[in-house]
């Protein structure tokens, strides 16, 4: 309901009339976290106050996510969405922590400008603590609602097949096969487990070589390519 309410108060702002809402560039955004069936469509909404705007879509927002919720299972989803929120919430603390080494390093310079660097320090350090907040929202939300529970994955397309079988007149031998077919294919798509390696702590020497700390030289290379890895 915090997702919802950050896009409706950047799209659908109270300065502006509502008829000059850009309803596109809202929905546009707001699919990057809710599916599109998961919304209702404009015309539902065109007419209404924010808040029922807000509650509409929140709405039908939990009504999509629990027929998913009754898909998976009650258990498996808890289990799911427990291990996506401690994902976005260690994958989003790195990010924070190097942003705020780069802030504690470079503050220094708004003196130059007349201005205190510890209360810009300050003043910007919460902005940045605030961002970290809503950034894991949004991660969390766009995981639950468009990822799936790994488990789960390969009985759902075979649920699917037998549906598509039992419709077709697929024999049992066939269909034995087909899910044959499919274990196979998941076992060959299965990423293996990385290797354990020692963590590099923030401060320790790079071990590129380069004498500097790691924090100062190669941690935001290695961490762009642990997250383009993940996604």
């Amino acid at each position: 309901e915090t997702v919802i309410q950050s896009y409706v108060d950047a799209y659908l702002s109270e300065a502006v009339p509502p008829e000059q809402w850009d309803w596109n560039a809202f929905m546009q955004a707001l699919r990057q976290v809710i599916p599109t069936d998961a919304m209702p469509e404009i015309e539902d909404m065109k007419g209404k106050s924010r808040d029922e705007i807000k509650q509409s879509i929140y709405e039908r927002a939990v009504e999509f996510y629990e027929q998913k919720e009754q898909f998976f299972g009650e258990e498996t989803m808890r289990d799911y969405e427990r291990r996506v929120m401690l994902w976005a919430i260690n994958t989003k603390w790195i990010d924070h922590l190097a942003n705020m080494d780069y802030l504690r390093d470079h503050i220094h310079l708004r003196a130059y400008g007349q201005r205190d660097p510890f209360i810009e320090y300050q003043c910007e350090a919460y902005e940045m603590f605030q961002q970290l907040l809503q950034s894991i929202r949004e991660e969390v939300v766009r995981w639950a609602f468009y990822g799936e529970p790994e488990q789960q994955q390969q009985q759902a397309r075979v649920s699917q097949l037998h549906e598509r079988h039992d419709e077709a007149g697929i024999s049992d031998a066939q269909r034995a096969e087909s899910e044959a077919a499919i274990a196979s294919a998941e076992e060959r798509t299965q990423v293996k487990k990385p290797v354990r390696v020692k963590k590099i702590g923030r401060n320790d020497p790079c071990p590129c070589g380069s004498g500097k700390k790691y924090k100062k030289c190669c941690m935001l290379k290695d961490q762009q390519r642990s997250m383009e890895v993940v996604s």
